[in-house]
């Protein structure tokens, strides 16, 4: 970096003596000017470069991914067509209602079930994918034996935003990971308007290898473009990012690096660590969270890399290869589920995501109005991510191949969509049982094969969740599989939520506090 200009030429700042050709070329590149190296500190260099460029790389790091690839950013949030197709369905669907009630009525029926009909059965199917094959995740072997210089440089990405009472927990679960220090580099990604967050860490005692990043505030303040603006400081051969909770497995990193190094075509761009909980048990509400993420991330994830489907990241342990996440252009900076997104665009770039058998350990939130509000944020991202690869179908095809559409239409837009069927699915029974508002004749076959259909898509759900459950937990939360149709209905509320603000707010980020149990 230049940081000396006299009328005898530059001085240069280096993180490391330069050879006789580096030396020349950063000659050439000041036109001959060059006077003097000085050698300072990585660290010392990225100050400089936020001092200088700062704010340019918080621009870069939030409009970038929109400039470069506008037909695969969330920025402009649902399109025209997106917005009045499903408007006329609706006034179609009230318009039938009057014509022709009973009519409109088996419409709904048919509506309601193919919608969660086909978000179960893809569900079934990768399941079923997991519980039938070999081994469920290929375990990768753990480096042993390596010199220091032979392991790989890591970058380890955590965003914080008033995470002050947990700062010191995150500092401390990475300083205990099972990797040569020399060659890992943790950036701790602060806000610029967190000031408590950024005291907290300045009286930790941070080890030699964390550094703190500020990111300067913008017009968005979302974990993808804070991210974006540290990625530009990362200096790793590989990336991972963890959240402000996480207890990852002390070996993950090293059993990352092995499983990238069996790769045997060089198409793996990411490998996701399963995810878990460890207040699982705190109360029903972690209880039924913590099976729901045994089925996703044990059952669900190793299914989809059997079929060989794209897999929607999770929000934290991403292993990345560094040279392919920049290839990929990062984040998109205002999609608010922008892990689930980033694993879309993996696989129709061709590259491909593994679940690594190794955990990372996380704090569910238990308390009602924050898990709606995260689950909010979560299905709002897969409404604009469904939003974005459905804008053109026909490209959605040619650029994603058959796997992407299915994953497309039955996870990502099924999902949302299941979830807000899931109340009309409730409703209708009620309605037609109790005679609370006038219901047409049904033939007793069609309604007794309506109701069958119903109880065994619940049980469905219910059986895999239990099943999950009890690989993960044995039987400690086998009962409260149960539960499982009123813990829909939470995500219901958030699902409508959710399709409201992808109108209205679709950049919000809602926080999720941590440290409450």
């Amino acid at each position: 970096m230049p940081i000396h200009h006299t009328r005898y030429g530059v001085t240069v700042a280096v993180d490391r003596l330069p050879s006789e050709s580096d030396a020349r070329r950063i000659d050439e590149a000041l036109g001959g000017n060059l006077s003097g190296i000085m050698i300072a500190t990585p660290a010392t260099l990225r100050r400089h470069l936020e001092d200088a460029y700062g704010n340019q790389l918080a621009h870069n790091a939030t409009e970038d991914f929109h400039l470069q690839h506008p037909e695969r950013s969330s920025k402009r949030g649902l399109v025209w067509w997106q917005l009045v197709v499903p408007a006329l369905l609706v006034l179609g669907l009230v318009g039938a209602c009057i014509w022709d009630y009973a009519s409109a009525l088996y419409i709904v029926w048919f509506v309601v079930f193919l919608s969660i009909g086909v978000n179960v059965a893809f569900k079934v199917f990768t399941a079923a994918m997991t519980i039938w094959q070999k081994r469920s995740t290929r375990a990768a072997p753990r480096l042993r034996g390596e010199s220091v210089d032979s392991s790989p440089t890591y970058t380890v990405l955590v965003p914080l935003f008033e995470e002050a009472n947990v700062a010191e927990r995150i500092v401390r679960n990475l300083a205990g990971l099972d990797y040569p220090q020399q060659r890992l580099q943790v950036l701790l990604i602060l806000e610029e308007v967190d000031e408590l967050t950024q005291t907290a860490l300045s009286r930790a005692n941070l080890p030699a290898n964390f550094e703190i990043i500020v990111v300067p505030d913008g017009p968005i303040r979302t974990k993808p473009r804070a991210c974006n603006y540290a990625l530009s400081f990362a200096t790793g051969e590989h990336v991972v990012v963890y959240d402000a909770e996480d207890e990852p497995d002390v070996d993950q990193l090293r059993k990352a690096v092995a499983a990238f190094r069996a790769d045997p075509d060089g198409r793996l761009a990411c490998v996701q660590a399963r995810l878990h909980y460890y207040n699982a048990r705190a109360n029903n509400l972690t209880r039924l969270f913590a099976l729901e993420y045994a089925f996703w991330f044990d059952t669900m994830l190793p299914g989809l890399q059997q079929a060989r489907l794209p897999i929607p990241l999770g929000g934290t342990s991403n292993h990345f290869r560094t040279e392919a996440l920049r290839a990929l252009g990062g984040w998109d900076a205002y999609n608010v589920t922008e892990d689930a997104d980033l694993g879309m665009r993996i696989g129709a770039a061709g590259m491909r995501t593994d679940v690594l058998n190794s955990t990372t350990w996380e704090e569910a939130c238990g308390r009602v109005w924050p898990w709606i509000r995260q689950r909010t944020r979560w299905i709002k991202g897969y409404i604009l991510t469904a939003g974005v690869y459905t804008r053109h179908p026909i490209r959605l095809f040619q650029d994603a191949g058959l796997r992407g559409v299915v994953s497309v239409f039955a996870l990502i837009l099924s999902t949302p969509v299941a979830f807000l069927m899931y109340p009309i699915l409730l409703a209708l029974p009620i309605v037609q049982l109790t005679g609370l508002v006038p219901y047409p004749p049904v033939e007793s076959t069609l309604l007794l094969a309506s109701y069958l259909m119903s109880a065994m898509t619940l049980l469905l759900v219910i059986g895999l969740t239990a099943y999950a459950g009890y690989k993960r937990y044995r039987g400690g939360l086998l009962l409260l599989a149960l539960l499982s149709p009123a813990y829909w209905c939470l995500h219901a509320i958030a699902a409508w939520r959710a399709l409201w603000q992808s109108v209205r707010a679709p950049h919000k980020w809602e926080k999720t506090p941590h440290g409450l149990t």
